[in-house]
């Protein structure tokens, strides 16, 4: 029997108008090749199955995993099981893995196909071809991703013979990083993993309540915690495990971009069920006193998000002037807004944060504002669990200069603020754990990002900038600041090898003797009362 040169495998549950669009456009495309149709199904409860079992050119497994049978619980087993079985199935030269509510932009397939034949007639060892999507709508550039420094395959071609010598998928893991370990597997024995430049995939952003759980939240950090330990000293560095606990991976983003002159995207959100969409809610909180002006600015910046899913909360200390007219403008486009007086920025943060309802919350005060309107957009398929997801921040000078400041990896933190918090995005339910310690008055922040570091909190930096970030906070002038934020580093760290490398202890170093010399020449008594004043 003459085998086909494409197997599509693709995973299906409930989605069964995606998933006939999905299969008509993979059928439109391979019209004049050799192919096969495997599909998987979750054991659907709306129509997909019975819709499967007309189609006369697809494979369907079905995947009885829920419920009962002759009075027993159905043993669950992982995704990775059933994959394993559609594989095992598949006999074409190539295996191309789909998921049901993704749409490929007509040529991805074949393109990748020649990709891969051309690699093999020149004598190149390649075990698989990784195809750039984006998940609409909440990236808009496509990427591909990269997991313990490795290229790993989401969507795209396996050669069948690469699969079938390394055992196929790892059963052990449920779910997660399981095609990232694969494709490690396969170049662990001497294949290499490609991305193909002219192969796009668009895929719909959706997760159904049966999805989302606390147990599958378990089993994510499970199988994230098998995929660095298996394979460190191996497929990376062993030094540098610890960096991977904290941040595992990356997209990589198409250097030339890509337009999609057949509006593929279109097609899919017709096909989709917007009731499906279950985005992470990201909660914007802006403190303010008195700055009717930093307030509109930020208020705008904050509204003109395209993210769909924000809530936004405004804490007020009580402000007197023309910050209650900005107030009331804004009254029927802000979630909340508290006006009372306070003990200070970091009170009133903490009255946001407790007031806050969605899973992550940045801090977003009066006078500071988002680079752009798709920031939120752009970072969302970053907040994958992390305790804190944070990048860099545009600083704006006085003059109204604005200069560029990178954050820092988060080892940092024993010498400096590795980022601040308006570039900062903070899981709820962390910060609920360690609020801000109200006692400091200028770096309660940094105490705070310290706690979490020590914790053993996971970060993740990404490299994009959030914030413009105004210049002539309260934490920026005076002497006072230095010695709070010394005071943290030294309860911290202790007094050793780390606070000579403190920028802080530099900067008090520095600001110190600034006013020794400015203060030599006056009397004994006076140049106590001038240092007294200038600590104010």
């Amino acid at each position: 029997m003459k085998c086909p040169k494409i197997s599509i495998v693709i995973y299906n549950f409930n989605r069964r108008s995606l998933l006939e669009l999905c299969i008509n456009a993979v059928r439109a495309e391979l019209q004049a090749e050799s192919y096969e149709i495997i599909v998987v199904d979750g054991s659907s409860s709306n129509d997909s199955v019975e819709w499967l079992t007309e189609q006369k050119d697809i494979i369907s497994i079905i995947q009885h995993n829920y419920g009962e049978w002759n009075g027993k619980p159905i043993e669950h087993k992982p995704w990775t099981y059933f994959m394993n079985l559609a594989f095992k199935c598949a006999s074409g030269k190539y295996i191309c893995m789909l998921s049901g509510d993704s749409l490929v932009v007509p040529g991805a397939i074949l393109n990748g196909a020649d990709l891969f034949d051309e690699a093999l007639a020149q004598g190149v060892k390649l075990g698989g071809v990784a195809f750039y999507f984006r998940d609409y709508p909440v990236r808009k550039q496509y990427a591909t991703e990269i997991n313990v420094g490795n290229l790993c395959i989401k969507h795209g071609l396996y050669l069948n013979e690469a699969v079938q010598e390394v055992g196929y998928y790892d059963e052990e893991y449920h779910s997660y990083f399981s095609d990232t370990d694969l494709c490690l597997k396969i170049k662990a024995s001497g294949y290499k993993i490609t991305s193909s430049k002219t192969s796009f995939v668009e895929h719909y952003f959706e997760a159904k309540p049966q999805a989302r759980s606390d147990s599958n939240d378990e089993k994510k950090a499970m199988d994230r915690l098998r995929l660095i330990k298996k394979w460190a000293g191996k497929a990376y560095p062993a030094e540098k495990e610890q960096d991977y606990m904290r941040v595992i991976g990356y997209w990589n983003n198409h250097l030339q971009g890509f337009f999609d002159q057949h509006h593929t995207i279109q097609k899919l959100v017709s096909a989709s069920d917007a009731s499906y969409v279950d985005l992470p809610k990201i909660t914007v909180v802006t403190v303010v006193f008195q700055d009717p002006k930093g307030l509109n600015r930020t208020i705008q910046s904050v509204l003109e998000q395209t993210y769909p899913s924000v809530e936004y909360l405004v804490i007020d200390g009580g402000s007197q002037d023309a910050t209650q007219d900005v107030l009331s403008q804004y009254q029927e486009r802000v979630d909340v807004i508290v006006s009372e007086p306070d003990g200070g920025i970091y009170d009133a943060m903490n009255k946001g944060l407790a007031l806050a309802n969605g899973d992550y919350i940045i801090f977003m005060n009066s006078d500071d504002v988002f680079t752009d309107t798709g920031v939120l957009e752009k970072i969302v398929c970053d907040l994958d669990g992390s305790d804190v997801v944070y990048g860099h921040r545009n600083y704006v000078d006085e003059n109204g200069t604005v200069s560029l400041q990178k954050c820092h990896d988060i080892e940092y933190v024993k010498y400096r603020m590795p980022y601040c918090h308006q570039s900062a995005f903070y899981r709820v339910d962390t910060l609920r754990k360690m609020p801000f310690n109200t006692t400091y008055k200028y770096s309660a922040d940094y105490n705070q990002i310290i706690e979490i570091f020590k914790s053993g909190g996971r970060f993740k930096r990404i490299d994009t900038i959030i914030c413009n970030y105004a210049a002539g906070g309260k934490s920026e002038s005076g002497l006072r600041p230095y010695l709070e934020v010394l005071k943290i580093q030294f309860d911290n760290f202790g007094d050793g090898e780390n606070m000579k490398k403190s920028v802080y202890m530099r900067g008090f170093i520095r600001t110190s003797g600034d006013l020794l010399r400015k203060y030599t020449d006056k009397p004994k008594d006076q140049k106590s009362q001038a240092v007294i004043e200038a600590l104010k």
